[in-house]
């Protein structure tokens, strides 16, 4: 089961991290992480990317854009997305490493 915990941070003192670019693939082909607790929802191909991640680490520090992003359909949800969007060249430019998913 892929788990972890969200932490919220500010991109001006940000810990080391790695950054997940991927392919949303099918999304109704579904698989689910475990976040501080509660289950949620995430496609096929981000599970696999980060199986791929952390095989054989006890754990690591991962900006995932599905999961760190708020992906609900309100209208605070989609202030927030676009947002986000906006940060996006710079998370992915702060990353000690990004790693691209293309599918299996």
């Amino acid at each position: 089961v892929l788990s972890g915990t969200l932490v919220e941070t500010s991109l001006d003192n940000v810990p080391e991290y790695f950054a997940l670019s991927y392919t949303w693939g099918d999304s109704t082909l579904c698989d689910y992480i475990l976040i501080d607790g509660r289950v949620l929802k995430i496609t096929r191909s981000c599970a696999a990317a980060l199986r791929r991640m952390l095989k054989g680490k006890l754990e690591r520090v991962i900006w995932v854009d599905s999961i760190c992003i708020n992906q609900a359909r309100d209208a605070q949800a989609t202030q927030e997305r676009n947002t986000q969007v906006a940060f996006m060249d710079e998370i992915y430019n702060k990353a000690i490493q990004v790693n691209v998913h293309l599918g299996e």
